[in-house]
Formats: C-alpha cells, structure tokens, sequence
C-alpha cells in the first residue's frame, strides 16, 4: 500500500511539473509574442510602407531593447530620406523657377532685339524718307539712294535702272563705278530686273551662278556669282525703274532685309516720281511750247550764267540773233498752222546744227537767239552763214503741200568781251546788227560794229515785242 501510495504521488509531482512547464511556455511564448515577434511585424511593415515610397510612415516605439534602437534607427533614417526628398522638391522647384525667370529673359532679350532692329528700321526709314524728298533734282536723287546703299546698308553692288522714253530699264547709277554699265538697257521681260518689273514684285535670286532661267549676264562681264535681288520701283502701280541689289555670298539677303528694302524702294518710287514731275514742270516753264526748244526765260538764265563763266575764266561768247525774212506776210498768206510748221522746222533744223554747249531759243515772234560759249566773233559769223545757207537750201514742208516756197533768215552776230561786257548790252548789240542785216536785203549774216545800234529807225529795247522793222 505504501508503494502504490508512493507512486501516485510520484505521479502527482510529475503532472504538476508537466503542467508548470506547459504554463512556463505558454508565458514564454506570449512574452515573445508582445515583446518580440508584434514589433518586428510592425516594423517590418513600416519598412513595407517605407520600400513603397511611403517616407513618411513611422516605426512604433518599441520596449524590447534591440528592437526598439532599431525603430528608432529606422524613424530617423526615415527622418532624413524625408528631409532629403524636400530638399529635393525645393531644388526642383528653384530650378524650374531659375529655367522660367532664363526663359523670360530669352524672351525679354530677344524682343528686345527685334525692337531695337524694328527701330533702327524706321529710324533708316525716316532718314530715307527725309534725304529723299529734299531734293526735287533727279541726278541728286540718285546720287543720295546710291550713296544710301553704300554707306547705310554696305551692298558692295547695286544699279538703279529707271524706264526711259522707249519703255525700257535704262542703268542711271551703277557701283561700283567703272564697269561701264551706265545707259545699258534691259527689256521689261528681260532678265531679272525685268521680271521684277513685269510681275511689279521683288525677285531674289539666291545663287546666280547655278540660275539659267532668269538671270541676265550683264555684256562683257566675268563670271557672275553670289545673291541678286531685284526690287521694282512702283508708284500707283506704274513701274518707274528697279533696284538691283547684289552681293559676292549666296543666299545673303534674309526676309527681313528683303522687305525693308522693298520699303526703300517705295519711298525712291515717291522721289523719283515727284522729281520728274519737277522735272516736266521746270521744262513746262521754260520751254517753247510750239518749237520745243528753251524759251526766252531760259535764254536769259543760260545767258547770264555764260557770261559769268566767260568773265571768270577769261573766255568769249558770242550770241546770234535770227530772224525769218518776210514771216509777217508768209504767215498771212499761208496761215497760222502753215507758220507754225516753218517755225518748228527752223527751230529743228538749227537744233541739229549746233554743239551740245550751245543753246538755241526762241526770243519771240519768227525770231532766234544762239548762244555759243568759248566762240570768237569771227568763228560765230562762220556759224551764222552755215546756218543761214542750210535754211537756205531747205525745202519747208507744211501738211500735204509740197513746199512753202523759199524761206530765208537774217542774222545778227555780237560777241563778249568784243562788242559788250553786259548781257542786255551784248543782246541790244546783236540785235542792231539783225537790223543792219534787214536794212541790207535780208537773207544775210551782219556782225556789229560800233554805232549800228543809234539807227533812227530802230527801236533799242529788246524787250519791245513789235519793232520797227516789218517782216
């Protein structure tokens, strides 16, 4: 009894031991649960979160020792991946502030230079406009635009061509000078000058060496190369001549300066029209409507301004005074229209008598005056006589008539300094001798000798319009 006695406690011990170890692990198991295996959960998925690119997850403090140093060390590994990535965005954020404030400047810069081109454009402009209507003197005109081309917009090759009276683009001004292409001509379809002119457009040619449809070799020149532009001269749609524009580089001109020079080309279009509108009136005033040559005004300032140049350089000119013989009684017979024709015919036959210094005029009436700079008397009297036979010989026609029967002149030769030192003296002088050749018979040359002009029996004012003398 006493063995089984002490078995069952034996057995009883052994239980309680089995139980206090079950109870031992199961404490173990739950101290390891809360101290260890939840916070490294936790943490491992604050490190999920954080691997994810959530750096803003935190690891829960921890009281387990390890663990807890490193949740700490991980907060504050988080704490500076945070930190880093704000600077980051504040970098980003200075650079995309420092690329908006470079672009603005780009921009500010680069507005600032096309209006800082814009106005040095029409600042050109204005100084073009104002040298070009300055002047109302065509062969200054040209001589400005050919000066503007060279020194304001350096085209180290130019020409300005204008229309001349047989519709074609005549070359006024060339540069460089020298090349002898002064008074070339061109057709209106030819080349590309005459292209600009047809299609009243700007033609540019970038490289003329490789062109073989438009580009017009100038006679006698080289080989031609680099870029050529052509900008028509156009005033309310009437083509008044081009400018042709050339430099050695191909491809030189840019749209920019190809429309600015077209703008320059307008405002010479402007000049060029105003000056010939001068021109036309400048001739209206002092030209002989029926005869076309210089009329009695002009024959006073050409007089006055030969007879300067004489003076200072010690020269001679002698004038001629014309009369038609009998014109009077011509005129009443056949009519004004038919005295009308043999005027013009004097006057045109004369004209293709005498030099290009000299100046023919109508001084009123059927009557001449020859001007003949650097010319002795004796040389004049010769002049006179040719002119006196030609007229002479000359079979006037009028209309459908035949001829208007014999027309001859009388012709009084003055000279300076031989005969006056004044211009109304050396005129009355001329005339006293066209009276002597009247008293003569007509139909000769008389030169003046002293006392011709105290003749009863002429009036001395060469003003007077109705002489003494008949027909």
């Amino acid at each position: 009894m006493a063995l089984g006695d002490s078995s069952v406690r034996d057995f009883g011990v052994l239980a309680l031991a089995l139980l206090f170890g079950i109870g031992l692990i199961a404490v173990i198991a739950v101290w390891v649960e809360l101290r260890v295996r939840r916070p490294l959960r936790r943490l491992s998925q604050a490190v999920g979160r954080a691997e994810a690119g959530d750096f803003l997850v935190r690891a829960e403090p921890s009281s387990n020792g390890d663990i807890g140093k490193l949740s700490e060390s991980f907060n504050r590994l988080l704490t500076r991946i945070t930190a880093m990535q704000a600077e980051e965005i504040d970098t980003h954020r200075d650079l995309a502030a420092a690329n908006e404030q470079l672009k603005l400047k780009q921009a500010f810069e680069a507005t600032n230079s096309q209006l800082e081109n814009r106005l040095n454009e029409l600042s050109l402009l204005y100084e073009v406009a104002r040298s070009f209507t300055s002047t109302l003197e065509l062969p200054e005109l040209l001589g400005r635009i050919s000066a503007l081309v060279a020194e304001r917009l350096e085209i180290p090759q130019f020409s300005i061509m204008l229309v001349n009276p047989e519709r074609k683009l005549e070359v006024k001004i060339a540069y460089p000078s020298g090349h002898g292409t002064e008074g070339v001509t061109f057709r209106m379809d030819e080349g590309a000058c005459g292209k600009a002119a047809q299609t009243q457009a700007a033609v540019y040619i970038p490289n003329v060496a490789i062109d073989r449809t438009t580009f017009v070799a100038r006679a006698g020149s080289g080989p031609e190369r680099g870029a050529l532009l052509c900008v028509p001269m156009i005033h309310h749609e009437e083509v008044l001549g081009v400018l042709n524009f050339q430099r050695p580089e191909k491809d030189s001109f840019n749209s920019e300066e190809i429309e600015l020079l077209t703008a320059i080309a307008d405002q010479a279009a402007l000049a060029v029209k105003n000056a010939r509108l001068h021109e036309e009136t400048v001739a209206l005033a002092i030209t002989d409507p029926l005869t076309g040559i210089p009329n009695r005004r002009h024959l006073s300032t050409r007089l006055e301004m030969e007879i300067a140049r004489a003076n200072r350089f010690g020269n001679q000119v002698s004038i001629l005074m014309v009369d038609i013989d009998h014109f009077k009684s011509f005129n009443d017979a056949a009519g004004h229209r038919a005295g009308d024709s043999v005027l013009r015919q004097v006057a045109d036959l004369m004209k293709g008598m005498i030099r290009k210094v000299d100046t023919i005029a109508r001084y009123g009436g059927e009557e001449f005056v020859l001007i003949l700079p650097q010319v002795t008397k004796l040389e004049a009297i010769e002049v006179a006589e040719k002119l006196r036979r030609a007229v002479e010989a000359t079979t006037f026609e009028v209309g459908k008539l035949a001829n208007t029967g014999r027309i001859t002149v009388s012709v009084g030769v003055a000279n300076l300094p031989v005969d006056a030192m004044t211009q109304e003296k050396l005129v009355d002088c001329a005339d006293a001798a066209l009276y002597a050749s009247k008293r003569g018979g007509r139909n000769q040359v008389s030169s003046y000798a002293a006392g011709m002009e105290l003749h009863p029996g002429r009036e001395r004012s060469p003003r007077t319009a109705k002489r003494a003398r008949t027909g």
